[in-house]
């Protein structure tokens, strides 16, 4: 019995010390740091005060895992190491990051800005293309307020006028230029695109001399919805559709064809510069009317397309109001 007792016994301070033992290696474990890119603060040139270093530096951590990029936070198992120091003069904040694929300048216009300057300077190390708008280090989510100058919600209303080559096609295809005046509404996706007087004019011509046949055709007030497929980046292709109120004259072999009425139109373009108020786009684009031309006694089917280059601006009269939770 005493034996067996004794077995017992020995056997319950095995298990305690399992127990103890065991969540003593778990923590252990659990602590090990992960190999990958290690933030460091230059504290002699930072000037920003304490918590706000410490919270520069986490912002700078999320950042690049944001990016995909994995972090050693506890600073054990550095891969690659990024030193970071912000100068604060004023209300203004100049941040520089310096690491193995580089090193990038940035200022912010106050410390609110500071995590959009990061996303930027992190896009730009990554990429190793330079810090600029047409950067790919720039998009709609993270442009600083001097970048959208003046601010997004302005940038997003815009009025632009366009000018391009186009045919309308009957017969034969009528070629000639094109042009038109339009104002845009752009949420990050979908936008809004109402234009007038886009008008085609065809300049039909024989061995270097016109030829007398051609016309004037297109829309004289136009709405469609655009589709950004690249939402939030500076650059986009979008695709459009909507309808139109227009018209169609057109001369051949001596007859005039002409037709009004409600027209389907579909665009395909490529926009630039969509984090500030300046726009740039080319856009093709397709008119196909609901009715036929007529001359009297016989009727064409005369569908518009082209080729056009815009520009536009952002609007002054928005305004940009600021919500704080």
């Amino acid at each position: 019995m005493i034996a067996g007792a004794e077995i017992v016994k020995r056997g319950f301070k095995k298990i305690g010390f399992l127990a103890v033992l065991l969540p003593a290696l778990w923590m252990s474990f659990s602590q090990v740091a992960v190999a990958g890119v290690c933030v460091t603060l230059d504290l002699e040139r930072d000037n920003l005060t304490e918590a706000d270093q410490a919270a520069a530096k986490l912002v700078l951590q999320d950042t690049f895992e944001k990016e995909g990029v994995e972090v050693d936070r506890s600073g054990q198992m550095c891969t690659e190491t990024y030193v970071l120091y912000n100068l604060r003069l004023g209300k203004t904040v100049n941040a520089t990051i310096r690491g193995p694929k580089g090193e990038r300048t940035a200022r912010a216009a106050s410390i609110d800005e500071l995590p959009h300057l990061y996303s930027q300077m992190v896009k730009s190390l990554l990429s190793g293309q330079p810090m600029s708008t047409s950067s790919d280090s720039l998009d709609r989510t993270n442009a600083t307020n001097d970048q959208m100058a003046p601010r997004r919600a302005q940038a997003d209303s815009i009025w632009y006028a366009k000018i391009g080559y186009g045919s309308a096609i009957a017969d034969d295809f009528h070629f000639g230029p094109l042009l038109g005046v339009g104002w845009r509404y752009e949420l990050d996706t979908i936008g809004i695109d109402a234009s007038f007087f886009n008008l085609q004019f065809g300049l039909d011509s024989e061995e270097g001399e016109l030829s007398g046949e051609g016309g004037i055709n297109g829309s004289w007030v136009k709405l469609m919805v655009l589709y950004f497929f690249d939402s939030l980046a500076n650059s986009s292709l979008y695709l459009g559709g909507g309808l139109s109120w227009g018209g169609t004259a057109v001369s051949e072999s001596g007859r005039d064809y002409s037709g009004t009425g409600l027209q389907a139109e579909i665009g395909f373009g490529f926009e630039f510069l969509r984090a500030s108020t300046i726009r740039l786009f080319c856009e093709l684009n397709a008119t196909m009317p609901f009715y036929y031309s007529y001359d009297g006694s016989d009727s064409k089917y005369t569908p518009t397309v082209g080729l056009a280059f815009g520009v536009g601006w952002g609007g002054s009269g928005m305004q940009v109001v600021r919500v704080v939770n």
